[in-house]
């Protein structure tokens, strides 16, 4: 992944790495329409970070509609 912005990559890079953070996207994609399986994916450490990226930004879209 490349990023522009050093401060946007190194908050993108702590989330990612926050087992918190990564729950409240997983959280947050699944009430706005993901499938449920997210939460097993994180529950079994099989979610990674470019499906955390993904929901992050389908939640950020259906947030914002």
């Amino acid at each position: 992944m490349k990023f522009l912005n050093p401060t946007i990559k190194a908050e993108t890079e702590a989330s990612l790495l926050s087992k918190a953070h990564r729950q409240i996207i997983v959280t947050a994609a699944i009430e706005t329409g993901a499938h449920a399986s997210w939460a097993e994916k994180l529950a079994n450490n099989t979610l990674t970070d470019t499906d955390v990226l993904g929901l992050a930004v389908q939640y950020t879209v259906s947030v914002n509609k």
